[in-house]
């Protein structure tokens, strides 16, 4: 992992290895880890990702990733959490494009 420079936030952020650190999430009412992406970056505060379906700000969510461990193998982690925040240019490209995104609730 690469460090970042600090910034607004409250924590440190580091870099991931670009679209290699997969993560898999399901909605908290659903059985199923049935939206898949990535990670950018992570910190002890949160976590930056990209799913292939839009989610709504305020969702609760489980996750599992694997993140690099120091020996070189994955640390496979689960984690549950709230969406605090959508990139709006996304949604706005996939309307642009004429794909209607659907947000589960």
């Amino acid at each position: 992992m690469t460090h970042i420079a600090p910034d607004r936030r409250r924590a440190t952020r580091y870099n991931l290895p670009a679209a290699y650190t997969p993560v898999s999430v399901r909605m908290m009412h659903s059985e199923s880890f049935d939206l898949d992406g990535h990670a950018y970056d992570v910190s002890s505060s949160g976590l930056r990702f990209e799913l292939d379906r839009p989610v709504a700000p305020g969702t609760q969510i489980a996750m599992r990733i694997a993140l690099p461990g120091p020996d070189g193998n994955p640390l496979d982690l689960g984690r549950v959490g709230t969406v605090t925040r959508v990139d709006r240019r996304t949604i706005e490209n996939l309307c642009y494009a004429g794909i209607v995104p659907v947000i589960p609730s």
